[in-house]
């Protein structure tokens, strides 16, 4: 038997509207996180940032987390590396200094990152859960 077009069951995939609803909800998340992180868990924070690698290649992803900050520069024509800068760089938040503080940093931006983060050993691993 077949069925009119109109009766066709349709399988659907995720709307792009609650894709986007969920990757908002986990950039907010991390916002939170690194906020006390930066100001209230400083020491944890610093054993975080002893696994992360590179350097800061002035894209401006982070300062475009679930909004555009409002001290953010661009330089329009200015070459890759320049276009972006901070208003208020040298004075700027404790989370904005730290930026990427853990791997699941960079799944909050929508371009890539100069940094990486070397794997944790596994004992090292363990004894950070129990903290």
């Amino acid at each position: 038997m077949q069925f009119p077009q109109s009766l066709t069951p349709v399988v659907r995939k995720p709307a792009p509207l609650l894709e986007k609803v969920r990757f908002r909800a986990r950039q907010a998340a991390g916002k939170f996180r690194r906020f006390v992180l930066a100001n209230i868990q400083t020491e944890k924070a610093d054993e975080l940032l002893s696994l992360r690698q590179g350097e800061c290649t002035r894209c401006g992803a982070c300062c475009k987390i679930m909004f555009r900050c409002p001290f953010l520069i661009e330089h329009a024509g200015a070459p890759q590396g320049e276009i972006y800068s901070c208003g208020i760089y040298g004075q700027h938040f404790n989370q904005c200094r730290i930026f990427p503080l853990a791997p699941q940093d960079l799944e909050e931006i929508e371009e890539p990152c100069g940094y990486t983060f070397i794997e944790q050993p596994k004992a090292d691993k363990a004894q950070a859960s129990k903290r």
